[in-house]
């Protein structure tokens, strides 16, 4: 138990009847819970939870009844893209189909209630749950797409398939040359097939979309909150680019962020970081700097993780270092030396090669960065009798 000390009137709420876990080893299950706003006052049997209430200054709200149910500590993702999947929820949604016959399908549907001219943004297609396992192409989408521009990205988050309407749109012609850290799929002619591998790739179609404002996608973020409570979340660590971070502050100012975040920066702000002093552990239990998200490489389906051999029946493709060595040896060190610690995304066997070979390296040469790894929990302070 733990006694909340304050002179202000307090609202107690006591849950009783329950399989409350506690995760502590010293009490792990017991039946009754007393809470005081975001605070746990004292966890035991009903007695307890009574006992402690009635000597808190205030009243107790109200006792609920949990009727035997299950209650766990809220849980916290360790690896999320929250904004991403905010934004997702007003996309056109392709989880679970099984064929592309089943996308195109889907896409058809939207298209009949979209405006000739407006895109059409859909997620989540997984190219390994068809029969073939053979990526869509542009020319799949304009059979039903004609006058839309569209924009489809896969499961993965690191490959997307549009139509001709959006290539058109972003200026991807067969001159286009593949960007760093990325691959723009082609025919057998080497005129742009649909297929763009890798942000570099993908952002050329996306950038072209009319971005959101930010109040939007304020009240879009506040609106996938029930989403992850519903899942038992109540933290995440989020590795969103900007403008995520500026989101949550506004969120947060408002007191309605709705979970506790920490918060990773992408690379690309590291020198702005640096520059004005953030450092990790800057915030509060409510929003708080944890350090740097970098890429190293894509991801096995749409198999641009970069192997020391090729995919099979791929003999040229071993997929794709999205920041050269020199380049996350470079960052590596500016991050530690800002107080910073990376958050490393790296799939592959040769970008894993890569990646240990640089961190040890990096470690050998700033012995702060051995214990500069951010796990960024919040620590509990409640004791249990």
């Amino acid at each position: 138990k733990r006694n909340m000390m304050t002179t202000d009137p307090i609202s107690i709420n006591i849950l009783v009847n329950g399989r409350i876990h506690t995760l502590d080893p010293r009490c792990p299950l017991v039946s009754a819970i007393a809470t005081v706003g975001e605070r746990i006052l004292a966890v035991g049997d009903e007695a307890l939870a009574l006992r402690e209430a009635s000597g808190s200054i205030g009243q107790v709200h109200q006792v609920y009844d949990l009727e035997g149910r299950c209650v766990l500590p809220g849980l916290t993702d360790s690896h999320i893209h929250f904004m991403w999947y905010a934004l997702g929820l007003h996309d056109l949604d392709l989880t679970g189909c099984r064929s592309l016959d089943e996308m195109v399908t889907r896409l058809a549907d939207r298209v009949r209630e979209t405006p000739p001219g407006q895109w059409i943004r859909g997620r989540r297609w997984d190219q390994e749950m068809w029969p073939d396992r053979r990526f869509p192409t542009a020319a799949d989408l304009d059979a039903v797409a004609p006058l839309h521009p569209v924009v489809l990205i896969a499961k993965s988050g690191h490959a997307a398939v549009a139509n001709s309407q959006a290539l058109r749109q972003a200026g991807i012609t067969a001159q286009t040359l593949d960007p760093p850290g990325g691959r723009i799929g082609r025919d057998t002619t080497g005129a742009p097939d649909g297929m763009l591998f890798e942000d570099s790739a993908m952002d050329q179609v996306l950038n072209t979309l009319p971005p959101p404002d930010r109040l939007q996608l304020a009240a879009w973020m506040r609106a996938a909150f029930p989403h992850a409570w519903r899942e038992g979340l109540t933290s995440v660590h989020d590795v969103d680019a900007a403008p995520a971070f500026e989101v949550y502050q506004r969120l947060h100012a408002r007191g309605e962020l709705g979970l506790r975040v920490v918060k990773y920066l992408a690379a690309e702000r590291l020198d702005a970081a640096c520059r004005v002093g953030l450092r990790a552990g800057l915030g509060d239990l409510w929003l708080r700097v944890a350090g740097i998200k970098v890429f190293s490489d894509g991801a096995l389906g749409p198999r641009t993780a970069a192997m020391l051999a090729p995919y099979e029946k791929e003999p040229h493709n071993c997929g794709v270092l999205t920041i050269e060595e020199a380049a996350l040896r470079d960052l590596a060190i500016r991050a530690t030396d800002c107080g910073l610690p990376l958050a490393v995304h790296v799939i592959g066997d040769r970008a894993n090669r890569m990646v240990l070979d640089v961190l040890s390296d990096v470690g050998g040469l700033a012995p702060s960065y051995r214990n500069g790894r951010c796990t960024n929990e919040v620590q509990s302070e409640i004791c249990y009798q």
